[in-house]
């Protein structure tokens, strides 16, 4: 009954000691790293070596990048490209790269390092990058499949320009005929013009005379009303008054033709003629037009490249070296917590182990 009653109040004593160990101050961790810090040393000097062996070791690898410039038009007022450079890049990743990849990855024993070649776009821009990344060793590799890539881009890209081309052609030609029907319009108005002319020039003329007619009429016909008084004279008063109102009616004619008729049709012939000459220029300005999209068609071609980096893209030595030290501390810090959480269960196991062994004793 008296040992029972002694282990009923160890019992809560051992409790509270256990409960008290359990709780880890500031204090205690920094004890238990400065025990154990040579686990922390070697676990950071090996992580360490590990990272930096892997850095050193590491094949440098380069970016290998080629520069295509889409073809352009001119589309209205506006310079558009033949193809948006999203369809392109579009139709390279998706279409021509991966049969060029399959077709280099079989000829090549090594296979082709990397994702081969990807095509991208820069912001805001009408070019295509090729981009590439693997060994400087391989950079025969990568020149070979750049260029088939924007050889093939280029045969596609041509078929596009010889449509739009045929097309620019066939518009110069309609243009070109509708020119010409105009400037003989035109030859004809100008010639219209030049006879209606000439026809005022003649009846101008011929006014003069038949107005110096009527003014001899008119002479004679006075001298004869002096004559009057005899019968041949008044005969020939009589002739003279009828061909002097001859002669005023054909003169009263001829001017309202001169004055009036010729120069209405002049008018006529001229104002069509102006209208004809200010379509020959606006159609020379549309030949004029379609000669500017028709010489601005530019076909894609190579800017530049395929071209190397001049740095090494990857590994990134530094890098990889500052991430093995990072590691290797961390993994030194939770090596040695653990290290020291595995004595503290044997530390407790034997103690428990001790007191249970303590008790059949005491009990006897």
């Amino acid at each position: 009954m008296d040992n029972s009653w002694s282990n009923m109040r160890r019992r809560p004593q051992e409790d509270r000691r256990y409960t008290d160990d359990d709780e880890i101050s500031l204090v205690d961790l920094w004890l238990v790293l400065a025990r154990r810090k040579w686990w922390i040393i070697g676990t950071f000097l090996v992580v360490l070596a590990v990272a930096a062996a892997a850095a050193f070791l590491s094949v440098h690898r380069y970016e290998f990048i080629t520069t295509i410039e889409i073809g352009t038009r001119i589309s209205g007022n506006q310079v558009s490209p033949i193809e948006s450079p999203e369809a392109v890049v579009a139709k390279l990743n998706e279409g021509y790269i991966p049969p060029i990849i399959e077709d280099f990855a079989a000829k090549t024993p090594d296979g082709v390092p990397g994702n081969g070649v990807r095509a991208r776009v820069p912001q805001g821009s009408n070019l295509v990058v090729l981009q590439s990344e693997g060994p400087q060793d391989r950079r025969e590799l990568f020149t070979d499949m750049h260029n088939l890539v924007v050889q093939r881009l280029q045969q596609d890209h041509n078929r596009m320009v010889d449509v739009i081309r045929q097309g620019q052609q066939v518009q110069l030609a309609e243009e070109m005929s509708r020119l010409a029907e105009l400037e003989s319009e035109a030859t004809v108005m100008e010639g219209r013009l030049e006879r209606v002319q000439e026809a005022r020039r003649l009846l101008i003329e011929e006014i003069k005379v038949v107005r110096a007619l009527v003014e001899r009429a008119e002479g004679e016909r006075e001298r004869a009303v002096r004559e009057a008084g005899e019968t041949t004279a008044a005969m020939t008063l009589l002739l003279l008054t009828n061909d002097l109102h001859q002669n005023r009616a054909r003169l009263t004619q001829l001017e309202e033709r001169a004055a009036v008729q010729l120069v209405n049709e002049r008018d006529l012939y001229a104002s069509e003629l102006g209208r004809v000459r200010g379509s020959i220029e606006s159609q020379k300005q549309r030949i004029e037009g379609v000669k500017i999209q028709l010489a601005n068609i530019q076909e894609t071609r190579l800017l530049s490249g395929p071209r190397q980096s001049l740095n090494p893209t990857a590994p990134n030595r530094k890098l990889m070296v500052a991430l093995g030290a990072v590691l290797g501390l961390v993994a030194g810090v939770f090596l040695a917590f653990f290290a020291e959480l595995g004595a503290s269960v044997r530390a407790r196991r034997e103690a428990v182990a001790e007191a249970e062994s303590e008790h059949p004793r005491q009990a006897a």
